[in-house]
C-alpha cells in the first residue's frame, strides 16, 4: 500500500491511477511484468529475474552475459586431427629428402635408399675428391638406381644414357657391397645390355672421373 501523490488518497501497490483525483502513480502493475527471457512473472523494482539472471536493466554484467563452454572435442575429431598433421610431417620429411637431393643434382630415380645414398658418397681411391654420385650425374642422363639383394650380397645397379661413338647408350653399373667389411666396389660395366671386360671398364672409369 502506498499514498497519493497529489490527494493523500490510500492506494493499492497495482493501482496505475488514483481513484480519487485520477493522477497517475507511475506504478506499473507487477503482474504484467515478465521476464524477457524465461517468461518468469516479476516484481517491478526487481533488477534481475529471480528465476534465470536475467539482468533486467540493460547493463552489462557476467551473470547476464555467461561465458559459452567450450565444445568438448569427441574421439574422432582428435583422430583425424592427429592423422593429418601425421601426413603433413611425412609429406614435408619426404619432399625435404627429394629437394636436398635434388640440390645435389640427384634428381635420380631411386636415390632415397640407404645403399645407394652410399655409393653416391662414394669414390674410387684415386679420385677422393669426386664422388661417384657427382660423376655420374655430370655424364649420364636418364638416370636410375636400383637396390637389391643376390646371393646374400647387397647390390646397387645404376642405369644410364650416355654418348658413345656419337649415339646414345644404355649403361649399367653393378656396385657390390663386402659381405664382411660392407664396403662398396665396382664390379661390373653394361653397354647396351652386354658386359664389357675389365680394360674397357678401367677406361671407363678414367674417363668419368677425368672429365670432371
Amino acid at each position: 500500500m502506498h499514498h497519493c501523490p497529489n490527494c493523500g488518497e490510500l492506494l493499492n501497490d497495482n493501482m496505475a491511477f488514483c481513484p480519487s483525483c485520477g493522477i497517475a502513480t507511475n506504478v506499473t502493475s507487477a503482474e504484467n511484468i515478465t521476464c524477457p527471457r524465461c517468461g518468469e512473472h516479476l516484481q517491478d523494482d526487481e533488477r534481475y529475474c529471480h528465476r534465470c539472471g536475467l539482468n533486467l536493466t540493460g547493463e552489462y554484467t557476467e551473470s547476464s552475459h555467461p561465458n559459452p563452454q567450450p565444445k568438448q572435442r569427441s574421439f574422432a575429431d582428435n583422430f583425424a586431427n592427429a592423422t593429418f598433421w601425421f601426413v603433413v610431417i611425412v609429406a614435408c620429411i619426404i619432399v625435404g629428402f627429394k629437394f636436398y637431393y635434388a640440390s645435389r643434382g640427384y634428381n635420380d630415380i631411386g636415390v632415397e635408399d640407404e645403399y645407394v645414398t652410399t655409393i653416391i658418397n662414394s669414390y674410387p681411391v684415386l679420385y677422393p675428391d669426386t664422388t661417384y654420385g657427382k660423376a655420374l650425374t655430370k655424364f649420364f642422363s636418364d638416370r636410375s638406381w636400383k637396390h637389391y639383394v643376390d646371393d646374400e650380397r647387397d647390390i646397387v645397379e645404376f642405369n644410364g644414357t650416355c654418348l658413345y661413338e656419337n649415339k646414345e647408350t644404355r649403361c649399367t653399373l653393378i656396385f657390390v657391397f663386402d659381405s664382411e667389411t660392407n664396403e662398396p666396389s665396382f664390379e661390373e660395366l653394361y653397354v647396351d645390355g652386354v658386359q664389357t671386360d675389365e680394360f674397357f671398364k678401367l677406361g671407363f672409369t678414367l674417363k668419368l672421373f677425368e672429365d670432371q
